[in-house]
């Protein structure tokens, strides 16, 4: 949880409802969090189940089903015929279900594949090749937009916060150590 965007809060422990792919359904009791200042918003839902989420358990549904699931919407060619096959196997799925699954799953399947990827042009081979990597950083403030009335000037009120932020620098060079 300590990787997580903002500081995470224990909630406690929840009974949470897992669909399988044998059309069967476990109930497990796993720890939830939540963002401290979400609690005052209202908004529902911000928080995560870090141990499902571990275990490789998205939107409530095992790993098995949501491979199942997004794999049959590439193959056939609408959702109400994923749902009549789904009900042949004996699960109900309703097609907003099958759809958010299918969309999620494809959007964890794009972001793995672009972790860690560097982009090169057409043709670049590092092969037999030289290549710099170094880090900088530096100090900056950045305006960030605070919510509420504006001055009496008529003006956006702002955060100024510091930050330090880290950057890698990749290039190649040749032998004389020139780009």
């Amino acid at each position: 949880m300590s990787s997580w965007p903002g500081r995470m809060k224990s909630e406690g422990f929840e009974t949470v409802w897992i669909q399988l792919c044998t059309g069967s359904s476990v109930d497990i009791r796993v720890r939830y969090y939540r963002r401290s200042c979400d609690r005052r918003n209202g908004k529902r839902y911000k928080g995560a189940y870090a141990g499902l989420i571990l275990l490789g358990v998205h939107d409530r549904c095992s790993p098995a089903l949501a491979s199942m699931v997004s794999s049959w919407s590439a193959l056939l060619s609408s959702f109400e015929e994923i749902r009549q096959v789904l009900c042949d196997r004996g699960m109900t799925l309703d097609i907003k279900v099958i759809r958010k699954l299918t969309y999620r799953y494809a959007e964890r399947a794009r972001a793995e594949q672009q972790a860690g990827r560097i982009p090169l042009n057409d043709g670049d081979l590092l092969e037999g090749r030289r290549v710099v990597i170094s880090t900088d950083g530096g100090r900056t403030r950045l305006r960030e937009k605070k919510r509420g009335p504006k001055t009496k000037k008529d003006r956006t009120r702002f955060r100024g916060a510091w930050r330090e932020p880290k950057f890698l620098i990749i290039y190649v060079v040749d032998a004389q150590g020139k780009q």
